[in-house]
């Protein structure tokens, strides 16, 4: 299999958020819609072989005169500050900051610490440094400025960290905008007999604008072949019509590129793997008493697609939503028993009873193999 990467330019505001369970079931949908294979037949060989997995989407910029963007990783939950960093760390704001007495330097501490912690994401030249072992959360916190002026020295942009090189490469002077801004959009409800609003029913959306140069990008690993004669065309069909929700009334609407394959950080002495998708495990995929393992759960209740929607039997209306279900973050992080191009399975989230046909979710992930020490004290 190779690893391609896949570059989302808005074309307008998105209404929904993305994620990889929707980036796959969307292409599924697209390749049923084109006639391109049975998709049903298709997926049960998934937990055998996967075809193909995609990641979760992360911000991406386009430089100003590079042609490469700076693309963004999610940042790995990595061991947090221990109580004896905490103490050195608080030493060496003593030492800075010869004036201040204890507690406000404890707070100060604690509050950077909090403030770096609520980043999602990191660059692509920090991830590689996760990766390799050579960036922990005591090194973040180190390296950590407002305004950086040398190398070694990291810079926020919105909800992500990145190094002062790639900063320069955005921009040289002022404050880095974030990538995106998110409003609540007022609606009025809309009468279909009468054609008119109603009165006093107003409903709020919150919608997703991009800023300038700014944009989304995932990884999709499949092979040549399945790429070219599927997913292909269906991510040209996903051009034309949308991603997320309210895609009828022009959100969700990207230009849709497929990169050149590439090689994703990897670390020669890895002895774990960080997750770049929502993840649900076999049985058996790694140690589960084993170490480094860190990770955020989220709970899961997706929505069906709607134009295919068939109510069930002795019901009149059809269903909304899938069953609940729980999986791994994107950047959680994992001990290494094998190395596999992509770990997890799909899950029947509507099994055919409910629905006529079996609808499946997907808890792929595509594995970056890293370097993460384990912290004993």
């Amino acid at each position: 299999m190779r690893t391609y990467p896949i570059y989302l330019w808005p074309r307008g505001t998105l209404a929904s958020r993305l994620s990889s369970d929707t980036l796959f079931g969307a292409v599924c949908w697209a390749i049923r819609i084109l006639g391109l294979a049975d998709v049903g037949k298709w997926l049960e060989t998934f937990n055998a072989q996967p075809a193909f997995a995609f990641s979760a989407p992360f911000p991406v910029v386009r430089t100003g005169t590079d042609t490469s963007p700076v693309r963004f990783y999610p940042r790995p939950f990595l061991p947090p500050l221990s109580a004896g960093q905490v103490n050195t760390l608080l030493v060496e704001e003593c030492q800075r900051y010869p004036r201040a007495d204890e507690i406000s330097a404890r707070m100060h501490v604690t509050a950077r610490a909090k403030h770096l912690k609520h980043k999602a994401y990191l660059s692509e030249a920090l991830f590689t440094e996760v990766v390799n072992g050579n960036l922990d959360t005591m090194a973040l916190y180190r390296r950590y400025t407002d305004v950086g002026t040398a190398a070694v020295d990291i810079e926020t942009i919105g909800s992500a960290l990145l190094s002062y090189p790639e900063r320069q490469q955005l921009q040289t002077t002022g404050v880095l905008s974030g990538f995106v801004r998110e409003d609540d959009v007022q609606h009025n409800q809309v009468d279909r007999v009468t054609g008119a609003t109603v009165a006093g029913a107003l409903f709020f959306e919150h919608e997703t604008y991009f800023r300038p140069r700014c944009g989304l990008w995932c990884v999709l690993r499949t092979d040549a072949d399945t790429l070219q004669q599927r997913i292909a065309p269906a991510l040209r069909y996903l051009a034309d019509t949308g991603l997320g929700a309210n895609r009828t009334t022009g959100k969700g609407h990207f230009d849709i590129v497929v990169g050149d394959p590439f090689t994703l950080p990897i670390s020669a002495s890895a002895n774990s793997f960080i997750s770049l998708s929502h993840y649900l495990p076999r049985v058996g995929e790694w140690p589960c008493n084993g170490e480094p393992l860190h990770y955020d759960l989220h709970i899961l209740w997706p929505k069906r697609e709607s134009k295919f929607v068939i109510a069930v039997p002795g019901e009149r209306t059809p269903p909304v939503r899938k069953r609940r279900l729980r999986m791994f973050a994107p950047g959680s992080v994992f001990p290494l028993a094998e190395q596999r191009e992509v770990y997890g399975q799909l899950v029947q989230a509507v099994p055919p009873s409910a629905g006529y046909h079996t609808v499946w979710q997907s808890g792929l992930t595509i594995p970056v193999f890293a370097r993460v020490e384990v912290q004993h004290e």
